[in-house]
């Protein structure tokens, strides 16, 4: 026994036994995470040692929050590099962590510098900047054929004009289109 009484920092339930209580700043080995980051997971809220609330919690608790836990990392994908934000699939994860924080925008165009995070974000642009449609935002600039998606686009390169790779470079401080086909 202890002496002092320990409240569960979830239910309000109070213990003077140290083994009906764990603290929220130790590491459970089993799930190699800290007791305050599944809660931060789990519910989004901000934990800390200064916080003024309880740092403790009671067995029943502690095995709910495990089981939210594990639950969570097998439905939800967390910027875990980043910021601890959670999010229900991994391709949104994906796109947050490039626009948020890598800066990394994969949908180029062909035609000027633009890049875009999303593909969708892609097609707007091709329709407001290039004055192209929404139904057909991309034309082959060999035999001027419209395709409603990039990736047709590209396979009908590929196959009718036989390209491998297109992309842009600058030479002479001047930047050009290129085509790279095979014979």
């Amino acid at each position: 026994m202890s002496g002092s009484v320990k409240v569960c920092r979830i239910c309000l339930m109070e213990s003077e036994l140290d083994a009906d209580m764990v603290s929220i700043f130790t590491e459970r080995e089993a799930l190699d995470e800290v007791v305050a980051n599944m809660i931060i997971d789990c519910f989004s809220v901000l934990v800390s040692e200064q916080d003024g609330y309880s740092p403790w919690m009671c067995a029943p608790c502690l095995t709910r929050l495990e089981d939210c836990y594990l639950l969570r990392s097998q439905y939800v994908e967390s910027c875990r590099k980043y910021c601890q934000m959670g999010f229900s699939h991994g391709t949104d994860r994906k796109r947050h962590e490039m626009a948020a924080h890598t800066g990394e925008k994969p949908h180029k165009c062909r035609i000027c510098k633009g890049a875009f995070v999303r593909h969708q974000q892609l097609v707007a642009h091709m329709v407001s900047g290039h004055g192209r449609t929404r139904e057909a935002p991309f034309r082959c600039e060999f035999c001027k054929q419209d395709f409603r998606q990039s990736a047709e686009l590209e396979r009908h390169e590929h196959q009718d004009h036989g390209i491998q790779d297109v992309g842009t470079i600058v030479a002479n401080g001047v930047e050009m289109q290129y085509a790279v086909a095979y014979v």
